[in-house]
């Protein structure tokens, strides 16, 4: 179990939701990477 705090609340989350957790950030780091990238280029671009 991992103990996750937002605001005033905390949330026990259990490492199997945890484990989904990661995956989606990892997922959604190597869309943001790539957003970042092509928002480089083209703002170079422009």
């Amino acid at each position: 179990m991992k103990k996750i705090i937002i605001g005033d609340h905390t949330y026990d989350i259990p490492d199997k939701v945890q484990f989904l957790i990661n995956d989606l950030v990892k997922k959604n780091d190597r869309l943001g990477k790539g957003a970042k990238r092509a928002y480089a280029e083209g703002y170079r671009e422009g």
